[in-house]
């Protein structure tokens, strides 16, 4: 009709029917047609009731029944019957085969039953009907033309010969091209139709094809099939630049995939308006994940990753709520699923983030508590929504709970009312329209499904089969094309170009396995399998290769051969073809075969590599995005705001690259260099803020780091594990050290255990309100660890590291200005021993400490507490001889005098303040607080925030950091 179209001002549509419609005209009237849904369902009761025979397990699957119901198609299209293949299957000894057309008969009984017809049924019962005479639908015409197809099973080929005896005149015209490897389909045809030519009236052309020679034949292939649609899509716009019209065009794929969308959205964006027969699937949307997902949502304990994604999903309207941020909380709460963590009544997440709220209220850092309520009510809600589906119903109940569950969330409403967030415009308007597509489609899913399980009985499933059976559903349901009816570039499928002609047409996909294609594996029967059947029978009970004797292929193969040569000659001016080397993740693409043959058939065709390219040629732009990159990077310098902010972009991207190339390269504006009137109260350091040992380590680390940590505030959310984190472990270490100060001075006790385990219940229950804690068990077994660790360190002795001296004070806290500095250092001393005018400093660590190296190469780096300890100490008056000692709760003590002599120091150097020892340490590179600190705070007042990294490894900023992994690789890590 459309090639009519083009020939003649005007065209009557009655005339032009599908071969669907005319098999449905031709057809007895009142017929109840059988959906492909359904009869899955039927062959899916009949094996529940019947047994799984020799395919086991798998016979439950809907994959199994929908390969059953291909088969029976397969078998009925070639006029065999259940006995035909019953009888073969004894013949080859084949158990698996008899069992299939034992449940071939059962499902053509049980259709009968029901009063229900097949595809294969239909064309059977026109077949029939065909001999009362011609049908009332086609009394008013005269002679019938069938065209435009390619391939005609044996059921077929009986449907014309059909119409041959019951219309005065009827016309097959297939395409022919005067090449066996080409024409093997069409000369099975030919040969099955002509051995009854004597008793036939049916006129059979053979159409000519015309040759390549005239056309401009070119091929390409691309990184990606997103690059391959990109330059399909560029190359589609020069057609129409050049004057070709958008119906004059049309990209060709063996079958409609995902690549469909990709050109799609390819040609709008260079303004090039196309349509699809077929758009996207609905289970790929993302209300098609949602919608289809519930089942396994609940199936599989409500995972921690789903619930976040259904919880800010904008299509529930019932459950969003804007600036929510779910995943964070989920992560800080340590949840898996509702599972893990669960107490009693309540669920892992009512319990979990119960337990942050109180955290982040209580706690240090405080956090936001009421934020968390919200998601927790938010969970609540989206528990409650799909409550209704049962862990085992009838079909027809889990569909009644799916759908109120659909209906509790809001997902339908949302789609067809809320707005497109971030969009304006035709943008806007094209995603609103893609929202409401995939409402229709999960409307007419579920009306298709209700339909469905009338015929399913009163089975029961569980929901893990009910899940299968729903995305198997909605596998044959795609959302409807929204693009223009007319004046559009057409992308087609293989099989909708026979009989058609375009100016241009574009033939992508065209990789091996694909174009051609391979037999579909993974059926009920081997293909060796359905051969020897064959041969037993001595019927082609099923339609394995095609042609004449001599030239014989596989019937997948002989069709790609036939339909790639009838999509060359549908281009009356030019041809492209096209395929992807690989897909993004690295998988490899082998080119089509029939690649190679054009090679060797056409003179000069070669396909061109296209190279990964950011930014098109100049004589390839095809929009202004590319045109001003183009532009911009062939020197042009235009004043407009978009060009000025490309440029400072450039700028500084330049700047970056060389001072992270270059370790001497100056910090400049954009790397790390802030006006320091911009900083002026944020490195004050004074009483009221002092400089702890923990910012100077993060400063002295990393500049940047601190500067993102002190002055911006940003905060790197640490997902919480089931088991006590080392900075958890460390806190109740403390706490209870702290505790037991009065035990560490005097005797041990004979209950030494006891007094230790009541000291970790104590802080523990003030610990497990204020930070995480972890899975229930594990935290139990974590206390009883903590008082074995303990007590086993007390027992040692090495809980008093410095001898004659006695525990004193505990979380000792100090403000003191470190002299010749201008700089308050503050903090708080896990423990102080003192005795006649001498100090220890004792610092608890959970880990064990072993060596020197580490000590002595971080120290006045990132380490800093020893020393600012011991100064603020020997400040305050406490001592006049001071010393201090990293001890491991484990194993292991490091004495700051060690460390320091070590580094070329005694202690005294170290903490020295007066001008003239420091400033001989500064001239000999040797270690000093005063100068370290001065120097450091210098750098920080002096707007000096340069991302200088001594080491990445455990930074919390990794994440948003350009070049801690650079720096980890450059190390080795």
């Amino acid at each position: 009709m459309l090639e009519a179209s083009l020939a003649r001002d005007f065209v009557d549509a009655t005339g032009f029917w599908s071969f669907a419609q005319l098999v449905e005209a031709c057809a007895p009237p009142g017929l109840k047609p059988l959906s492909r849904l359904q009869a899955r369902l039927v062959v899916a009761s009949l094996v529940r009731d019947g047994g799984p025979g020799p395919f086991g397990a798998w016979s439950k699957d809907p994959a199994f029944a929908r390969a059953a119901v291909e088969l029976f198609a397969q078998l009925e299209g070639q006029l065999a019957t259940p006995d035909q293949l019953d009888r073969a299957a004894e013949a080859a000894g084949s158990p698996r085969a008899a069992w299939v057309a034992r449940l071939w008969h059962r499902f053509k009984r049980r259709k009968a039953e029901l009063e229900v017809f097949d595809s294969a049924d239909l064309l059977a019962a026109a077949t029939a009907h065909l001999q009362q005479g011609v049908p009332e639908a086609l009394s008013a015409f005269v002679r019938l033309e069938l065209g435009a197809m390619v391939d005609f099973s044996r059921a077929r080929l009986a449907f014309v010969r059909a119409l041959d005896a019951a219309f005065p005149q009827v016309e097959l015209r297939l395409p022919r091209v005067d090449d066996p490897s080409i024409d093997a389909l069409v000369n099975e045809v030919h040969a099955e139709l002509e051995r009854g030519h004597e008793t036939s009236k049916l006129e059979l052309y053979g159409e000519p094809v015309e040759p390549l020679a005239p056309k401009r034949l070119e091929a390409f292939d691309a990184v990606t099939p997103r690059e391959e649609a990109r330059e399909l899509a560029r190359r589609v716009r020069v057609c129409l630049d050049e004057g070709a019209a958008p119906e004059e065009v049309a990209v060709v794929f063996r079958e409609l995939g995902p690549d469909t969308e990709m050109v799609l959205e390819a040609l709008a964006e260079r303004g090039v308006p196309a349509r699809a027969r077929l758009s996207v699937p609905l289970a790929f949307t993302p209300a098609g994940h949602l919608a289809l997902g519930l089942p396994t949502l609940v199936e599989e304990g409500f995972g921690a990753e789903a619930v976040a994604r259904y919880l800010t999903s904008r299509y529930l309207p019932r459950l969003w709520e804007p600036g929510s941020e779910p995943g964070v909380f989920f992560a800080q709460a340590g949840l898996r699923d509702d599972r893990l963590g669960a107490q009693k009544e309540q669920g892992a997440y009512a319990v979990r983030l119960a337990a942050l709220a109180t955290r982040f209220q209580e706690g240090w850092p405080k956090g936001p508590a009421e934020e968390v309520r919200a998601v927790a009510r938010q969970v609540e809600r989206l528990i409650a929504a799909v409550r209704p589906l049962r862990a085992e119903d009838t079909l027809e109940g889990h569909l009644r709970g799916w759908a109120a569950a659909l209906e509790q969330l809001g997902l339908l409403e949302g789609l067809r009312t809320e707005p497109v967030v971030g969009r304006e415009g035709p943008a806007a308007e094209q995603a609103l329209a893609r929202d409401q597509a995939a409402a229709d489609a999960l409307t007419a899913l579920q009306r298709l499904l209700f339909e469905a399980s009338r015929g399913f009985g009163g089975a029961k499933l569980t929901r893990r089969e009910f899940s299968r059976w729903l995305r198997d559903a909605a596998a044959d349901l795609n959302l409807l094309s929204r693009g223009p009816r007319a004046g559009a570039v057409a992308v087609l499928e293989a099989r909708e170009l026979p009989g058609r002609t375009f100016r241009h047409v574009f033939i992508g996909g065209l990789v091996d396995g694909r174009f051609p294609g391979r037999g579909a594996g993974g059926g009920l029967l081997a293909e060796d399998e359905k051969g020897a059947l064959n041969r037993a029978a001595r019927a082609p009970l099923f339609r394995l290769n095609v042609g004449e004797s001599d030239g014989r292929l596989p019937l997948r193969l002989a069709e790609d051969r036939l339909l790639f040569y009838l999509a060359l000659a549908a281009g009356l001016e030019s041809v492209t073809l096209s395929h992807a080397r690989g897909e993004a993740l690295g998988r490899a693409f082998s080119p089509s075969p029939f690649l190679s043959e054009l090679a060797r058939s056409v003179e000069g065709f070669a396909v061109k590599r296209l190279p990964r390219a950011t930014v098109p040629a100049a004589d390839a732009v095809s929009n202004d995005a590319e045109l001003r990159l183009r532009a911009m990077l062939d020197g042009a310098r235009p004043d407009a705001p978009w060009a000025q902010e490309a440029l400072a972009l450039a700028e500084m991207e330049h700047e970056r690259l060389r001072f992270f190339s270059e370790e001497s390269h100056r910090v400049g504006e954009y790397s790390g260099a802030v006006e320091p009137a911009l900083l002026q109260g944020d490195f004050a350091f004074d009483r009221e803020r002092p400089l702890t040992a923990a910012k100077l380590g993060a400063w002295g680390n990393c500049s940047f780091a601190g500067f993102l940590g002190d002055v911006l505030g940003l905060e790197s959310p640490e997902a919480q594990s089931e088991d006590l984190d080392q900075r958890s472990k460390g806190t109740l270490m403390h706490r209870v050290l702290e505790l037991l100060l009065p035990v560490l001075r005097g005797p041990l006790p004979e209950d030494l255990e006891q007094v230790v385990e009541l000291a970790v219940e104590e802080a523990a229950g003030v610990h497990q309100r204020r930070a995480p804690t972890g899975h229930p068990l594990l935290w139990q077994l974590g206390r009883q660890r903590a008082a074995r660790e303990i007590a086993a360190l007390i027992r040692s002795g090495r809980v008093r590291p410095f001898d004659g001296l006695l525990p004193e004070k505990a979380e000792w806290k100090f403000a003191v200005e470190l002299e010749g500095t201008g700089v308050v250092l503050g903090g708080k001393v896990d423990r102080i021993d003192v005795s006649e005018g001498r100090a220890g400093v004792v610092d608890y660590k959970t880990a064990k400490i072993i060596g020197n190296a580490d000590k002595v190469n971080n120290l006045l780096v990132s380490e800093w507490q020893l020393p600012i300890y011991a100064y603020a100490v020997r400040q305050a008056g406490l001592a006049k001889s001071v010393d201090a000692m990293w001890l491991s709760t484990r194993e292991g003590e490091k004495a700051l005098s060690t460390i320091a002599g070590e580094a070329g120091v005694t202690l005294d150097e170290l903490l020295a303040t007066d001008e003239l020892t420091r400033a001989r340490l500064e001239r000999d590179g040797k270690p000093n607080l005063g100068s370290a600190v001065q120097r450091l705070v210098g750098s920080m007042r002096a707007g000096e925030l340069a991302a200088r990294p001594h080491d990445c490894e455990y930074c919390r900023f990794r994440p948003v950091c350009r070049i801690s992994s650079r720096k980890l690789h450059e190390e080795g890590r």
